[in-house]
């Protein structure tokens, strides 16, 4: 991948900057947001449903805030534009985040995660991964998981159901439950 510009913005303070999505072009979005809850605004609530992020019978009023940056970043990027996440590993395993997990696969080419050490990022005890779709880009054959969260690398390829349902060969602990 060649870039022409490379922007950093901080959506935080300035907004998504609609601007940078209003050419034509495919878009790599790399990001690490923030981690932690969030209080819904009704119109998240339904972007979230509309966007495959929730089931339309969840009625959460609280949700991630790295959930809300990964679903406008969806929501902004072109068809084969690629994109990749720090998530904290709960969205990875957690029953909540299911539909959330089947929208990554079956809609947006979800290739790849990275299972992060345990102290990559000082200041924290949030286990996280990151991982790495396409957007619109339909079901992948495979899932590669690397495992990284030992003193050694391990790899193996899953399938996308395997993935939904959170059935990897080793386990993930769920942190908490939004």
């Amino acid at each position: 991948l060649i870039a022409d510009k490379i922007h950093n913005v901080d959506v935080l303070k300035n907004g998504v900057p609609e601007r940078l999505f209003q050419h034509n072009k495919r878009l790599v979005i790399i990001s690490n947001p923030p981690f932690g809850k969030y209080h819904l605004s009704n119109t998240e609530h339904d972007m979230l449903i509309n966007n495959g992020f929730l089931s339309e019978y969840t009625c959460a009023k609280n949700a991630r805030q790295e959930v809300i940056f990964l679903a406008n970043s969806l929501r902004v990027a072109k068809k084969g534009s690629y994109l990749s996440f720090i998530v904290p590993t709960t969205i990875l395993c957690n029953d909540l985040w299911k539909k959330l997990r089947e929208t990554l696969v079956e809609k947006h080419r979800l290739t790849g995660v990275f299972l992060l050490p345990n102290d990559i990022f000082q200041a924290t005890e949030v286990k996280s991964a990151i991982i790495f779709m396409e957007a619109y880009g339909g079901v992948a054959d495979t899932i590669k998981v690397v495992d990284l969260s030992d003193d050694k690398v391990d790899i193996e390829y899953i399938s996308p159901d395997m993935f939904i349902n959170s059935k990897f060969n080793r386990e993930i602990t769920v942190e908490d439950n939004i």
